[in-house]
């Protein structure tokens, strides 16, 4: 399913009742849905109030009238149509040159996902789906008056006492959101509209950042935009733009910043990825910038942070433009600030070189609280008192230094477990500290309230999934080599005050020879059924007879061994998409990424990427690789080098590239920002 912006057809007519006559004359519409084209055309389908149907093949060409009558439309990407009729029966056709076919059953609205799967509600609000037109209608529990779904097959609806729900897919459960509605839609890359009993509209970018108030006094949605939706209002038929976006904001583009701590370059650069233009080179101050990470979830940020893990700062830019704000001092080099308490609108900033982090307020962009240690050189512990921090472990026996596989940096990444608690990573002790948080004076104080030891260091954290009530998370560890450590991975239960973990389950990998196997990375699959373990080398001294790197999957539930999998060299990072169920591998020292497909665990291609090497760097493909949410698209930079390149994942081909030098590594994309410079 593709919404189409309104504009692009009916341009200003949209505010007035008269219909325009022209060459090709406007039409009264109902219901509107697009599917997008290879050359980029829009084929636009409408329902007019009375029914009829009409097709146009991109703005260049007249209206096409299709036999038949409607009441609602959606069309896939693939260009397959599906439409409910006033009575409530249900027709597809494959394209403008198919014809109808009649499915059995009977709804009064439905919504396609882009791999063929279809919701509908009927008027009794009971719930169905089915796969294409193969398949058979499947009742689903729950009740529904309206339903609506994205690409990737979220899928959203309201109950008939207004409550929101929403899924993934088929082998999620309903998960209640905070808030009343009537109405809801939701656009091709996973916007959500709504409007309330009282008229007022809402849209939501973020289920953790909830709905915000747009407008008022609106009757039915029309259409959902990424940016702005199309609304009726009460006692008129005219179609009306609501926006999410500042009135002030001109310009909006999709928009990657990427860090080049490459000297002497230590820059940011700005790119419109769907373009593939490079918008702005920014210098930036500090040594060895490797991270930008954003301060907040996509679509509420306002402010980058530049990380220069090289130096004791940070310091902050303007999202739209890349314009600097502010420096901010910190009492170690910084790490990584990637994680968001959007309760409080906090940022968790760790160190590189100890135990430590700071909260940082996103919007004053002052620090408002402290925790961790300070180990190095033996100085005196600035972040919390000794007594009772380790329980078992003596802080004057703890070490400043990492020798297991996952690199020099003492610290992992930051993670928040639960609004109220953190974990910071004790990389060179192999530890987790746990710390609450609790309101202290105008800032936040917090408090130790658990140590875990792990068998080696570990790098990461990640949740089971996205939502607010998730209480599930994992974590590899990563081996050592020397001592013949193989990695190994966590499953973890948060604990019911939501200020711990419970550990549930631990599984050795399988060694490939007596030298054990590296971990660093973890990801799990958009079902939440498997984990996928990148190992990007067995061992590092004896090059000559490391395995070439793969995947390990493990059932999530119980860390069961499913496969392994043969990847590249560096095997390191994996990126998920959903509507084409595939999983891409960046192989960070090789020259192509590896698809899978992530239901099957079969490997499909290794899609080259072929860019002469700078010989800078040893790493070819960055850290950050971005599917954009219609799943068609996958993004990265050659690193060594700096080339910035696309892959259909259509064709499984790299089709676009822009050359911009340096070693770009670490960056973040965000959908539709508001920018405040454009490309000619």
């Amino acid at each position: 399913m593709k919404r189409i912006l309104l504009p692009l057809v009916l341009g200003s007519v949209l505010s007035t009742t008269t219909l325009m006559a022209d060459k090709h004359p406007w039409l009264k519409v109902y219901s509107v849905d697009a599917q997008q084209t290879i050359n980029t055309n829009n084929v636009l389908w409408t329902v007019q109030h009375t029914g009829a149907i009409f097709v146009r093949n991109g703005e260049s060409s007249s209206w096409k009238r299709i036999s038949g009558a409607l009441k609602t439309i959606d069309v896939m990407d693939s260009g397959r149509v599906w439409g409910v009729t006033r009575e409530g029966d249900i027709y597809t056709r494959a394209g403008i040159e198919g014809s109808w076919m009649h499915i059995g059953g009977n709804l009064k609205e439905l919504g396609v996902a882009n791999d063929g799967r279809v919701w509908g509600v009927n008027t009794n609000n009971s719930i169905y789906t089915r796969v294409g037109i193969k398949g058979s209608w499947q009742k689903v529990s729950g009740g529904l008056t309206k339903i609506s779904v994205a690409n990737d097959g979220r899928v959203w609806g309201v109950a008939p006492n207004g409550g929101i729900y929403t899924r993934e897919g088929i082998d999620d459960s309903w998960h209640k959101i905070s808030g009343n509605l009537k109405d809801i839609k939701v656009s091709n890359n996973g916007r959500v509209w709504g409007i309330n009993g009282n008229g007022s509209v809402y849209t939501l970018n973020s289920i953790k950042s909830g709905f915000k108030y747009v407008n008022h006094g609106a009757e039915k949605i029309l259409i959902a935009g990424d940016d702005y939706a199309w609304v009726t209002y009460k006692g008129s038929n005219t179609p009306f733009k609501v926006s999410v976006n500042n009135p002030t904001q001109k310009y909006t583009k999709k928009v990657v910043h990427f860090a080049d701590e490459h000297d002497p370059h230590n820059r940011l650069l700005t790119l419109d990825y769907k373009n593939m233009k490079l918008l702005k080179t920014t210098a930036v101050a500090g040594s060895t910038n490797h991270h930008s990470d954003v301060l907040g979830y996509k679509g509420n940020a306002n402010y980058l942070m530049m990380v220069p893990k090289g130096s004791n700062f940070v310091t902050f830019r303007d999202i739209k433009n890349a314009n600097y704000i502010k420096k901010l001092n910190l009492p170690f080099r910084p790490r990584s600030g990637d994680a968001f308490n959007p309760t409080y609108n906090l940022t968790l900033l760790n160190s590189r070189d100890r135990p430590s982090g700071v909260l940082i307020d996103t919007k004053s962009l002052k620090i408002v609280g402290t925790a961790g240690f300070n180990i190095s050189c033996n100085q005196p512990n600035i972040f919390a008192p000794y007594s009772g921090l380790y329980k078992n472990y003596n802080i004057n026996n703890l070490k400043c230094t990492t020798k297991d596989n996952g690199g020099d940096q003492i610290s992992g990444h930051p993670v928040w477990i639960s609004s109220e608690a953190f974990v910071l990573i004790d990389r060179s002790n192999r530890l987790l500290h746990v710390y609450s948080i609790y309101k202290k004076g105008s800032g936040w104080g917090t408090k130790l309230e658990q140590t875990l030891k792990t068998d080696t260091s570990l790098h990461q954290i990640i949740p089971k999934n996205k939502r607010d009530d998730n209480t599930i998370f994992y974590g590899e560890t990563e081996g050592n080599a020397p001592h013949q450590k193989i990695a190994g991975i966590y499953k973890w239960r948060l604990k019911s005050n939501g200020k711990g973990l419970i550990q549930e389950k631990f599984t050795k990998l399988i060694a490939f020879n007596n030298k054990g196997t590296a971990g660093h990375n973890l990801y799990i699959t958009p079902d939440e059924k498997y984990l996928y373990a990148p190992a990007g080398q067995t061992y590092r001294p004896d090059r000559k007879n490391t395995k070439r790197g793969g995947i390990f999957i493990l059932r999530s539930s119980d860390l069961g061994f499913v496969k392994y999998l043969k990847a590249g060299f560096g095997a390191g990072h994996v990126s998920f998409s959903r509507s084409k169920n595939l999983a891409l591998v960046t192989n960070h020292q090789d020259n192509y990424v590896t698809a899978i497909n992530y239901k099957t665990h079969k490997r499909i291609k290794h899609i080259p990427v072929q860019f002469k090497r700078a010989n800078i760097f040893g790493l070819t493909q960055s850290h950050a690789p971005y599917i954009e949410p219609s799943g068609r698209y996958y993004y990265n930079f050659w690193s060594d080098g700096g080339v910035f390149f696309r892959i259909d994942l259509n064709s499984l081909t790299t089709d676009k590239s822009v050359y911009v030098g340096g070693i770009p590594i670490q960056g973040n994309y965000y959908e539709d920002i508001a920018t405040n410079f454009m490309v000619k």
